[in-house]
């Protein structure tokens, strides 16, 4: 049990904001969610080391000549590329987190400045990708809807070729180079102290130099204005990086599931048609219906694991209590969690929804051995 004046203290000092009965519920609150964050970092990790390999496999399938057929399909291309980068810095950075977030021990040494450098390179650079394949599956969903409705229009028919998908996916990584720009000088790395070892400690000896205590604080352009610039930025970020793509979202994909009801309804009045005309009607039909369910599953998927993490940092900008922020801060870990399981799922969801997928797959792996000609002498003496 926690002392009654220890409990008081921690929750005042997490949630000063409220009285005190509030500030006790919220702050077991928080310790309860808390206890939750190192296993996801570890199945973050584990689930990171692995889904590299299933998404460049993925990566590997949807480039091959037979794909590539689609602005969508270079539009996945670029989410799976996205989801791989994010999967190796989450690795990186997680890893790093473990290390730095017990950073001060009586007989070990703490960690040198460049681990706390490579630790927020590495979380901004997971920020830049994130968004930008959220915002893909946006892009996506989008063109899928304009390929639908307007398929018979010459003027709309460029939007499906594969280089103007290449053109959105390096417009959508650079317009989202700007707010990670700024996110980068969230935090400054400061010096807190010196270290040295205690003199009961084995090895002493092997440290006789003190080493620089660092650690990770607000900087002082985030804390302008009593935090205003901070607080404003959170709701920009958000906003842009998860509520406005996650509102979307679920609209485009009503929207594609109304088309694709149209495209059925047209298919069904095309049986008054000759045959060969139905059965070709009927393919392209199927064919647009599976492309349309793997756009559906990206993007709902997509709006599930980021509103969550959106509706925190929104509300980043009223809640400025350290407990509220370390709330934020498990969410965001549990969201990129999912984040990575979704990411390294995703080739084998394709493989069950897409048989244009599967025949990709089974091209790659399939073994076309030359024919084994034995000649047989016919010539008798």
């Amino acid at each position: 049990m926690i002392d009654r004046v220890l409990l008081y203290n921690l929750s005042t000092s997490a949630f000063p904001s409220y009285d005190n009965a509030t500030r006790i519920d919220l702050y077991f609150f928080l310790i309860a969610v808390e206890k939750f964050v190192h296993p996801s970092i570890i199945i973050n990790i584990v689930i990171s080391s692995i889904g590299i390999f299933t998404t460049s496999f993925h990566l590997f399938v949807l480039s091959r000549n037979s794909m590539l057929k689609s602005s969508v399909i270079l539009i996945m291309i670029g989410i799976a590329i996205c989801d791989i980068l994010v999967m190796f810095v989450s690795i990186i950075y997680n890893y790093l987190y473990l290390i730095l977030e017990f950073n001060v021990k009586p007989c070990e040494p703490p960690a040198p400045l460049s681990f706390f450098y490579m630790y927020w390179i590495n979380v901004v650079i997971n920020d830049l990708f994130r968004r930008t394949s959220t915002w893909l599956s946006v892009v996506m969903a989008t063109i899928r809807l304009i390929v639908l409705k307007f398929s018979t229009r010459r003027a709309f028919r460029k939007v499906n070729f594969p280089k103007f998908g290449f053109t959105l996916v390096i417009g959508t990584l650079l317009s989202s180079i700007p707010l990670t720009v700024i996110y980068y000088f969230r935090y400054d790395i400061v010096k807190i102290g010196d270290w040295k070892p205690m003199n009961n400690c084995t090895f002493a000896t092997s440290y006789p130099e003190s080493r620089v205590i660092f650690t990770l604080v607000q900087s002082k352009v985030y804390q302008a204005n009593d935090g205003l610039v901070g607080k404003v930025y959170q709701l920009i970020n958000g906003t842009i990086s998860k509520l406005f793509p996650c509102f979307l979202l679920p609209v485009l994909t009503y929207m594609l599931i109304v088309e694709l009801k149209k495209a059925k309804d047209h298919q069904r009045m095309l049986n008054l048609t000759i045959r060969p005309v139905i059965i070709n009607e009927t393919q392209s039909v199927a064919s647009t219906e599976r492309t349309t369910g793997l756009v559906v599953f990206i993007t709902a998927s997509t709006f599930l694991i980021e509103v969550p993490n959106g509706i925190v940092r929104v509300l980043q900008f009223g809640y400025t209590d350290l407990g509220y922020w370390r709330m934020a801060t498990s969410v965001a870990q549990f969201s990129s969690a999912f984040f990575v399981l979704h990411a390294a799922l995703q080739g084998a969801i394709f493989f069950l929804m897409s048989s244009q997928y599967r025949r990709a797959v089974s091209k790659i792996f399939k073994n076309d051995r030359p024919p084994i000609i034995i000649a047989v002498s016919s010539s008798y003496t």
